[in-house]
């Protein structure tokens, strides 16, 4: 805009030479012509031109006011930039100091919780059972005269550490110390850090927590994480059939299965490991109970995640599936840590008349075959 107003006056300046320069002209001619009539007149003429200067004047007059209005409001927005210029580097410096401060204040809250960790693992230690070797997580917790614990659970008459005489001594502090520090889980691979109450349930539950293979003890009866009795049942388990039939499909829900056996109907056979949307495993068990066969399912989880499940068992005979000889049982699925023995006595339970119509013999061959259904769906309650 100052640009354009100081090309204007420049133009407007030079108009006003051009005028200069014709009035000079003029004059000439006329002092020339001075004898002649006409002098006179053009005399007058050039006063009425000087006449006009003044209004040139005022015109370079409003020109200098607008250029003057302009740097002045240059110079405002220069001070309003150096303003805003400084107020920046005030932002900068008061950032620079939060970021120190969130360091420090890191700094310490990593030193804090080394100190926490290093107090709460020697609390830990000293409150462990030297028998077991397990955190105790209920009273009492018993000492002897020297000062030593012991759980109630291995509690003798002597001193496991010292040898000492044990008396009923009961440490008061130690039941302090364990309901209010924090706790780890004691299975490996995992990194669960619980206060009492909450560490108390995760043991239940934790996918790493140790746990029998489900097929029967005879055949099998590891002790393994829950998390790897999966793989270990396709892979290597002599009480499944998995590993031995890597073709029959075991996840696409509800699951066929077509059972054969020797000299009628199954006794304690082998089991079969069945996988449910990828991430929920199942295992069905067949075993014989004085005169009757009980066909039984187990979630590899606990109580509480079983009541998120219905399982329907369906025992037929082949080509009969909709028909009279089938038997059905709709409940929950048992979980992975039930008793063998009480898994017998929970399941769909068919008596020997019934299971050998179920059961038909092969026209060709000793052997007695009959189909299992397995279904499995998210129970309506939840």
């Amino acid at each position: 805009l100052l640009q354009e107003k100081m090309s204007e006056t420049f133009e407007d300046k030079g108009n006003n030479n051009e005028v200069e320069i014709a009035n000079k002209e003029m004059q000439k001619e006329c002092k020339q012509d001075e004898d002649e009539p006409g002098w006179k007149d053009c005399d007058d003429k050039s006063d009425t031109e000087d006449e006009s200067d003044p209004s040139s004047d005022s015109g370079d007059e409003l020109q200098a006011d607008t250029i003057k209005e302009l740097l002045d409001k240059i110079a405002k927005i220069e001070k309003e930039n150096d303003d805003l210029m400084k107020d920046r580097d005030s932002t900068a410096e008061e950032r620079d100091a939060l970021k120190n401060s969130w360091s420090t204040l890191k700094h310490d809250n990593d030193a804090l919780e080394k100190k926490h960790t290093a107090l709460t693992s020697k609390l830990h230690d000293q409150i462990e059972c030297p028998v077991c070797l397990e955190f105790p997580t209920s009273g009492p917790i018993y000492s002897c005269p020297n000062g030593h614990l012991v759980c109630s659970n291995c509690k003798d008459a002597n001193c496991p550490t010292c040898r000492g005489r044990m008396f009923n001594g009961k440490s008061l502090l130690a039941i302090t110390v364990m309901e209010n520090i924090e706790h780890k889980c004691k299975f490996e691979e995992c990194e669960e850090i619980l206060p009492l109450e909450k560490y108390k349930l995760h043991l239940k539950s934790c996918p790493h927590r140790l746990v029998f293979c489900p097929a029967r003890t005879a055949f099998c009866g590891k002790k393994m994480p829950l998390n790897k009795v999966y793989d270990h049942i396709s892979k290597e388990c002599k009480g499944s059939w998995n590993h031995e039939m890597p073709d029959l499909n075991y996840e696409n829900f509800p699951v066929r299965l077509t059972h054969k056996s020797l000299n009628g109907p199954p006794r304690n056979s082998r089991g079969f490991a069945l996988r449910w949307e990828d991430v929920h495993h199942l295992y069905l068990h067949i075993d014989n109970v004085l005169d009757f066969t009980v066909f039984s399912v187990q979630l590899f989880g606990d109580v509480e995640q079983c009541k998120k499940f219905t399982v329907e068992v369906a025992v037929y005979r082949l080509g009969h599936e909709k028909n009279n000889y089938v038997q059905k049982l709709t409940s929950e699925p048992l979980p992975i840590d039930i008793d063998q023995e009480i898994r017998k006595q929970n399941g769909l339970t068919i008596g020997s008349i019934h299971m050998e119509k179920i059961a038909r013999k092969q026209k060709n061959g000793d052997e007695y075959e009959f189909g299992i259904g397995v279904d499995v769906k998210r129970s309506p309650d939840l």
